[in-house]
């Protein structure tokens, strides 16, 4: 049965999926929202690490039964999840930082539930270390790309990153501590020597930035900082082309006037030729030319 097209989240008595952002660092951030939705209308969590969400309940004096989920047993979950579901029981989706689904487990049950069950599904707001990244690099957020993890197999690292080489925005990666060195060696042999900032430890006691080309950043790890502990969150710089040459009007009329003269074109097609050349319109030379010519 596949789900209704409106949803009401907070206004329906069906069992609900609740999405729920733990802290990304600094426990503190978890919501007082999100500490009530736990305690009062979910019955069970789904968790990445259940060894870690005990930790996290127990600060907050909360204790529900806690199945582990993630990306090698997310499909036979859903089962469960469902059954649950079925017998009027709520149930929440948590990973062990930030959004839930984001980088970790839970999309494979959300877009199922969506998609041929009758049930809500709902996020509860809190920490997120993309958003955090980008407000804190340096680099206009006006527009940006949330990539998440590279492939950790090189070539399709590599791959991965000419696709996006020319994108005109910001874009934030997330990188494990042992692929660090590497995945900078990479972006800035395929995206250049771009404006990044690198963040470790977000919101941590220990948080830590670094900032500034990219060159200049991996060189001062590579010499400087141990970067074996720690999570990382990259964001380089959006792609820009380098201004164009302007090309004065003079040698324009010039190359023109020689392939007329050398190599028999016609007035149009030398113009059409130079205007390739150079990336300039057509009709706008043309006119110039002419009016040179008069």
């Amino acid at each position: 049965m596949a789900n209704k097209i409106k949803q009401y989240s907070f206004k329906s008595d069906q069992p609900k999926v609740y999405l729920i952002a733990t802290p990304i660092g600094n426990l503190q951030e978890m919501t007082p929202r999100a500490i009530d939705v736990i305690k009062n209308n979910v019955q069970k969590i789904y968790c990445e690490d259940t060894r870690n969400t005990l930790k996290l309940l127990n600060y907050f004096k909360l204790k529900k039964k806690l199945v582990s989920l993630n990306k090698e047993n997310e499909m036979t979950r859903f089962t469960e999840m469902v059954n649950d579901l079925t017998a009027n029981l709520s149930i929440a989706i948590i990973s062990d930082a930030g959004y839930p689904l984001i980088s970790d487990p839970g999309y494979y049950a959300v877009h199922k539930i969506l998609t041929e069950y009758p049930y809500d599904v709902v996020s509860i707001s809190g920490a997120n270390a993309a958003l955090n990244a980008i407000v804190s690099s340096g680099l206009n957020p006006k527009h940006f790309l949330f990539f998440g993890f590279l492939e950790k197999i090189k070539t399709k690292k590599i791959n991965e990153l000419e696709q996006i080489a020319k994108l005109p925005y910001p874009i934030i990666f997330y990188e494990a501590p042992h692929r660090l060195l590497e995945t900078l060696k990479l972006i800035l042999t395929i995206l250049g020597n771009r404006k990044i900032a690198v963040g470790k430890e977000l919101t941590k006691i220990h948080e830590q930035w670094y900032r500034g080309s990219c060159q200049e950043v991996l060189t001062f790890l590579v010499d400087k900082e141990n970067v074996a502990f720690g999570e990382y969150v990259i964001v380089v710089d959006g792609f820009t082309a380098e201004p164009k040459a302007v090309i004065a009007d003079e040698v324009l009329f010039y190359e023109i006037d020689q392939l007329i003269k050398n190599e028999n074109y016609r007035v149009k097609q030398a113009i059409d030729f130079v205007a390739s050349k150079y990336q300039i319109s057509k009709n706008i030379l043309y006119n110039k030319y002419h009016h040179y010519k008069e």
